[in-house]
């Protein structure tokens, strides 16, 4: 048996496809029950438009000249201590059952993980099997689950114009997100590319707010089962997000709270009534390749020496059909 990896090409995107469905035919963190429905074949192709994408990252795996595995790491720029910073997601592996245990995802994992570093991206992380990767140097609990919970007496429910984004917000919505997670230590940094704002997924509303010709927050929500699920909301200020927290009360006005993934550390929290949550993920994981950056260097030092609390992957907006 031989084992080739190489670049994806344009001719591969279909293989890819097919093999993908066949990978995540099963819901493995789903007590492997069949999957209800199968985002990843559109993730992959979303992932080849993103800003930072690298098709020199984008490789497969064929096993005597068949197509037998693809794995692809994404570049997607974060904040560590304030620096900006370009490290390598790896956003998805795909082996089908036929060709797993034999090697195949390893080799993909590996061949990636060294053109990552040819590259010179700092680091790479990853939401993962925390009993697959670690055999390849990634740590477990690197960053987890942040979040706050805002009770309704709390928050007076008032609703707000919203308008569908558009190009002329993306500066304003920029220094909300700076403002929301200055001080978080390790955050994911949106650039001002639209598919990283606007959803792309039907159920999911994406708005700016308006309180009369004022943008002053952004929210991403979808009602799931009745229920209120804020997927993202940001602003530039106590005072704007305590407005954000009322309209979302007000489409939600039987909820007795509303929980928010803004990391507890967020300045934009300041002197609001919340609960806080943050939790580590043994799933969260980070690896290393640039042991010359100070920045995810001292980040790592100080979560071993639980210095500091955990940073804040969320999910960005192409994980939005989960």
């Amino acid at each position: 048996m031989t084992i080739t990896i190489r670049p994806e090409t344009v001719r591969d995107f279909n293989g890819i496809a097919r093999l993908t469905e066949e990978a995540f035919e099963i819901n493995f963190l789903n007590d492997n029950k069949t999957a209800t429905h199968i985002g990843e074949i559109a993730l992959v192709d979303h992932l080849r438009h993103w800003e930072h994408h690298d098709p020199e990252l984008a490789l497969v795996a064929e096993v005597d000249g068949e197509l037998a595995g693809h794995v692809m790491f994404t570049p997607y720029r974060v904040k560590c201590y304030g620096t900006s910073l370009l490290p390598a997601c790896l956003s998805i592996l795909s082996v089908p059952p036929r060709f797993q245990r034999m090697g195949v995802g390893g080799a993909l994992v590996r061949e990636g993980l060294k053109a990552v570093r040819r590259k010179g991206h700092p680091f790479s992380y990853l939401y993962g099997h925390d009993s697959y990767y670690p055999k390849f140097g990634y740590r477990t609990a690197m960053f987890g689950t942040a979040g706050v919970t805002l009770a309704a007496g709390d928050f007076a429910a008032r609703k707000f114009e919203e308008r569908a984004l558009e190009a002329p917000m993306l500066p304003g919505l920029m220094a909300m997100h700076e403002r929301s997670f200055e001080g978080v230590a390790l955050a994911l940094e949106p650039s001002t590319q639209m598919m990283e704002w606007k959803s792309w997924v039907p159920f999911v509303t994406t708005s700016g707010l308006y309180d009369g010709q004022r943008l002053f927050a952004y929210v991403r929500y979808a009602m799931e089962g009745g229920t209120l699920a804020v997927k993202r909301v940001i602003a530039g200020n106590a005072e704007d997000l305590a407005l954000a927290a009322g309209h979302l009360f007000s489409l939600a006005p039987r909820a007795e709270s509303l929980a928010l993934p803004l990391h507890p550390a967020s300045p934009v929290l300041s002197g609001l009534a919340f609960t806080p949550s943050l939790e580590a993920w043994a799933a969260g994981m980070l690896l290393v390749l640039d042991e010359g950056c100070v920045e995810i260097q001292r980040y790592c030092d100080d979560i071993h020496r639980d210095k500091m609390k955990l940073g804040m992957i969320t999910w960005p907006i192409f994980f939005d059909w989960q």
